[in-house]
């Protein structure tokens, strides 16, 4: 069961290769990050059996596991958080360094995890801008490391080896627990281990003998390349708005399965290919392929200020792989195998325990220390006031609320003669902060918006499960005679074709309801915080106004074409000369982070492009 697979390192390579590609924005990898559920199939078969063959044998210590975990493990993950560390100390402005403290501590201690589910939210910053983001999965596998071999043992002892046994309850709760939290908590399905359990759980069943053996070599091709198309079709018509993991996942790590499955007796084409040699090698060094790239695009965009071209996402892909290599090579090989003789004593786990305690101290150094502000002399954050009005709760609502907690007594924004709907996500309550204070407004502005919820009917997106009833609550106001127009907004980038065609059917509908109807189109979106961008004036003078955003542009000209006999806005027109777009105006900030207005933009796009207002 432990013998030495070349095709489970093809199969590695095949997992970190569409994790890169999907973090690098090739075309064609929307739904790469199933990468990360094949390694998890891939470490629950491997892991359970070495467990369970050592148990059976009598010789399974917990201290000799969790060394020789320690030893594959921590080594590299540490030298990668110190290095990017350092890098990220030049380059971060204070309150991204204060973050990077707070990620780096939670890493440290295989907590990275519950820190990404706890701090995720819509306006928490890109996660493209997280510096040790990919951890969250190897706190997950640590923390199945931390029960599942207790759960064996247990079973080896006093359930006569019924392994399947112990472990089916585990799976059954953890598979229903993410079904259900596709919809009912996103987040916490994504990062937890609870609904996490099952896919690493599907690798140890495998491994112990649930699947029955494949007895000619046809059936062994064809359950192998059905695996290899599972996983392919899931990399190729996934994507960020899949319902995941949940019933989604069940593609890939079933087909991950059913490829180890297949290759158990060696010799089919599909066993061969993994198995060739560039395969082989990508898989040795995947792990550390896997610690590195991530860090390499986050401090590559950073630095940029922008997003990245194709020929540079290539080159910082060549570059991890490069470190990778020599991780593997200096950092890996020289610390992974323990002493032939078995367990070496308390060295590795004090070694271990010092190395986690420096990581959680440079970390917590990083936070009270403000981010270590006397890097940018005469830096101070500012706490840019918007979010604060956009009345959330009651007008602009939360994804753990439905449409009966909106009220409308509370969402009149100004008061005139016509009554209009501001009907939208959050990029439709940015507007809020500049239409209470506005006194040229002549219409009664009701704002009636969600948290990433864009204006469709129909729309059903498993991250915001409010969407769908809150765009009917929207439609049946304007049905029922109450309104004379509307005015939707929304981070229209966000939509797929198949959305942008009900968009279209929306309008429409609105259309035959004799309303007035405007659509403002998307308003710019940066690449970086205005702060950040600012901070780095000195070094680039051409930021300290004006920054790189083609989104709100690409954009406007994909909607524009379908909004039909609605009035259409552009505010890019506004704030951009060709893809150089504002954020500060006068000194003062327009944005308060890259893509929502301040209070001072929220006024100033009111009184440029906002329907109904007298100029």
């Amino acid at each position: 069961m432990s013998s030495y697979r070349r095709d489970i390192d093809g199969m590695r390579a095949v997992a970190v290769s569409i994790v890169v590609l999907f973090h690098a924005h090739i075309p064609g990898f929307s739904g790469g990050f199933v990468g990360v559920d094949v390694f998890f199939v891939l470490s629950g078969f491997l892991i359970t059996g070495i467990i369970v063959k050592d148990i059976e044998a009598g010789r399974f210590s917990v201290l000799r596991f969790f060394e020789r975990r320690a030893r594959r493990i921590l080594p590299a993950v540490f030298t990668m958080a110190a290095v990017s560390t350092v890098v990220a100390a030049v380059i971060f402005i204070p309150p991204d360094l204060v973050d990077l403290g707070w990620e780096l501590s939670s890493a440290a201690i295989y907590a990275s995890n519950i820190y990404y589910w706890q701090t995720a939210g819509y306006f928490a910053g890109p996660a493209e801008s997280k510096l040790l983001l990919h951890t969250w999965s190897l706190s997950v596998e640590e923390q199945f490391y931390f029960i599942t071999p207790f759960v064996l043992m247990a079973a080896g002892r006093w359930f006569r080896g019924r392994f399947v046994a112990a472990l089916l309850p585990f799976a059954v709760v953890s598979l229903a627990l993410s079904v259900w939290g596709v919809s009912g908590a996103p987040t916490f399905t994504f990062y937890m281990l609870p609904t996490r359990f099952w896919e690493l759980l599907v690798g140890s069943f495998l491994a112990l003998g649930v699947a029955p053996p494949l007895r000619t070599r046809a059936t062994n091709e064809a359950v192998g390349f059905a695996g290899l198309a599972m996983i392919a079709l899931s990399t190729l018509l996934f994507t960020a708005d899949t319902p995941f993991p949940g019933i989604a996942a069940l593609v890939p790590t079933l087909g991950t399965a059913a490829m180890l499955h297949a290759g158990r007796g060696g010799g089919t084409l599909l066993t061969r290919l993994l198995s060739l040699r560039p395969l082989v090698l990508i898989g040795l060094i995947s792990y550390s392929l896997y610690l590195w790239h991530w860090p390499v695009l986050v401090l590559g965009r950073y630095a940029a200020f922008r997003a990245l071209t194709l020929p540079e996402s290539i080159g910082l892909i060549a570059l991890s792989g490069v470190l990778a290599a020599l991780s593997y090579r200096f950092v890996e090989q020289p610390f992974r195998t323990p002493p032939s003789h078995g367990f070496s004593g308390a060295g590795p786990f004090v070694a271990a325990g010092a190395a986690m305690g420096a990581a959680v101290v440079l970390g917590g150094l990083l936070v009270i220390t403000d981010g270590l502000p006397i890097r940018y002399p005469g830096f101070t954050a500012e706490n840019i006031p918007g979010k604060e009005e956009y009345r959330e709760g009651t007008c602009f609502l939360r994804r753990d609320q439905t449409a009966e907690d909106w009220t409308e007594a509370d969402c009149a924004l100004t008061r005139g003669p016509r009554r209009i709907l501001l009907w939208g996500d959050s990029h439709a309550a940015h507007y809020a902060p500049g239409l209470s204070r506005s006194s040229a407004v002549e219409a009664t502005i009701v704002e009636h918006a969600a948290s990433a919820c864009p204006p469709v009917r129909g729309l059903i997106r498993s991250s915001r499960p409010l969407c769908s009833g809150v765009n009917e609550h929207a439609w049946e106001l304007l049905s029922g005679g109450g309104y004379d127009g509307v005015v939707l907004a929304a981070r229209w980038e966000s939509l797929t074709d198949e959305e942008l065609a009900m968009l279209t059917d929306t309008l429409d509908d609105l259309g035959e309801l004799g309303l007035e109807v405007t659509v403002i189109g998307a308003s710019p979106i940066f690449d970086n915080d205005p702060q950040a961008m600012l901070a780095r004036s000195a070094v680039s003078p051409d930021v300290v106004a004006r920054a790189h955003s083609d989104v709100a542009r690409r954009t406007n000209e994909r909607l524009r074409p379908l909004v039909g006999s609605a009035a259409f806005v552009d505010p890019a027109a506004v704030f951009c000369e060709g893809d150089m777009c504002s954020y500060r105006r006068d000194g003062e900030y327009l944005f308060r982070d890259p893509g929502h207005f301040s209070v001072v933009g929220s006024a100033f796009a009111v009184e440029q492009y906002f329907p109904y207002v007298r100029r």
